[in-house]
């Protein structure tokens, strides 16, 4: 402070700097409060070319940084996301400092986008009312207040918030961009009659329930500053608390809600009084859920973080040809690419999962397979064929593990559909030249015949003989190596 006097400020303009100081100091040794906007890409001057954590950890994984699949419609004029950034030697991630003209527009607007594309993720993330809510895994809670010493009072206004969330007063929500109601007294917060958020307020405050709304409200505006729309939270001012591993968790009797601080000493969703078994700790409620005990266990064990980008490859995808590319990663340079943005691309457009319909498209190389299971009948002569062909492909019956009854290598795959009532199923095996026997084996076939229910399979039966039978029944075939 003293050095900042001698450049020549002047006390007024010190004394912000003053008082963070002296929160800063008073949080010493308290579990962090960090606010969102320093995590989300929040309310960003177009001038700023770093991105913020999240942003760059989502770039630096190759995922793309809007909700959706990487499509046209989730780009800017179809541009692939990766090409408005830069992707320094050390690792930063920065926006591309485009040349003045249209290059700049497609930045903005790609800024715009992933600006308004993360706030109701952040939403969905903070607000939850599931059990992927952030304070129900034990790791921390949204709250109006920074790195400052957490008192009882800011306890209840961060009570407040949830159950201002809970009723959809946040900006972003779920269901609208911006809150269209003005709530300026009790009587709006209330509303008339009996309706949720009246029966909650009156167990909570059960003497003077106007009176502690109208002050909240009144505190909203004035001291937190909340005034996008009158009671309502713009979550872009607000803070993610971390919790204390060794703090006072609760857990509602009546509903399960998870509390991580006391507030009103009530449930923030039923209003019933809270109690706590006395070894029931942050660090108990986060070993217990889901995602608590995955990020615990990541971060204690530095595991690092992976995506997973799935296609689907079906008959009727347009470019197969390149989806199976990715998924296997052959990758071709372009001639105006250079190294970076080719390494880049690759990271984006590497398929890590390829999910293949029933189908089996031809090309699609699935791997050797000892048995195909087909849920219903194919069409066609020629879709079962594709489909049960695929079993024993690719040198699959060389050294092989021996039977563990007899000892002996298999040298057979099965192929086998199973048959419901459905009506193509029903006319499939009713045909006088049904499905198997259009198949004209070849002598290596030993034979592909229906079993209606309950019923014993004719070993004697020819694949190109007429047979019969009724919906229920099993195809079964058998390929020699």
């Amino acid at each position: 402070m003293t050095e900042l006097m001698n450049e020549g400020l002047d006390f007024e303009h010190l004394r912000p700097r003053q008082r963070f100081l002296n929160k800063k100091r008073a949080a010493e040794g308290k579990p962090p409060s960090v606010p969102l906007s320093d995590l989300f890409e929040f309310a960003r001057e177009t001038v700023a070319y770093d991105t913020r954590p999240i942003l760059t950890e989502l770039m630096k994984l190759g995922s793309t940084p809007v909700e959706g699949a990487d499509t046209f419609r989730t780009r800017i004029s179809n541009r692939p996301w990766y090409k408005f950034f830069n992707y320094g030697s050390n690792g930063e991630i920065t926006w591309k400092k485009e040349d003045l003209g249209e290059n700049v527009a497609l930045v903005n607007r790609a800024r715009t986008k992933i600006h308004e594309g993360l706030r109701p993720e952040a939403t969905d993330l903070l607000f939850s009312k599931t059990y992927f809510a952030l304070e129900e895994t034990g790791l921390g809670w949204p709250s109006f207040y920074g790195p400052e010493e957490y008192t009882p009072e800011k306890s209840r206004d961060d009570a407040m918030l949830r159950i201002f969330a809970d009723a959809y007063r946040i900006t972003p929500n779920p269901y609208m961009e911006e809150v269209k109601t003005d709530w300026k007294s009790s009587h709006d917060m209330l509303g008339r009659g009996d309706n949720r958020m009246r029966r909650l307020m009156t167990k909570l405050f059960p003497m003077q329930t106007e009176k502690e709304c109208d002050d909240f409200l009144h505190k909203l505006k004035n001291s937190l500053k909340q005034t996008r729309v009158a009671g309502s939270i713009d979550i872009s001012l607000l803070f993610f608390r971390a919790a204390d591993p060794a703090g006072k968790a609760w857990r509602c009797d009546r509903c399960g809600r998870v509390h991580l601080h006391e507030g009103f000493g009530k449930c923030t969703r039923c209003g019933e009084v809270l109690t706590r078994p006395d070894d029931l700790t942050a660090s108990v409620i986060a070993h217990g859920n889901f995602l608590g005990r995955r990020v615990k266990r990541s971060v204690e064990g530095n595991e690092k973080l992976f995506r997973l980008k799935c296609e689907e490859l079906t008959g009727q995808t347009s470019d197969p040809a390149e989806r199976l590319q990715q998924f296997k990663g052959v990758f071709v340079k372009e001639d105006d690419e250079s190294e970076p943005e080719f390494e880049w691309r690759k990271l984006f457009d590497t398929v890590d999962l390829l999910s293949v319909t029933t189908t089996m498209e031809v090309g699609v190389d699935i791997g050797s397979l000892q048995a195909v299971y087909q849920g219903n009948m194919p069409p066609q002569r020629f879709n079962y064929q594709q489909r049960v062909g695929r079993a024993g492909r690719r040198g699959h019956l060389r050294d092989r593990d021996p039977d563990p009854a007899s000892g002996a290598r298999s040298r057979h795959r099965a192929g086998r559909v199973r048959c419901t009532g459905a009506k193509h199923h029903g006319n499939a095996l009713r045909r006088e030249a049904a499905l198997p026997a259009d198949l004209r084996c070849p002598p290596e076939w030993l034979g592909l015949l229906p079993s209606p229910v309950g019923g014993q399979h004719d070993p004697g039966l020819r694949p190109d003989q007429e047979h019969s039978g009724r919906p229920g029944g099993v195809a079964e075939g058998r390929r020699r190596g």
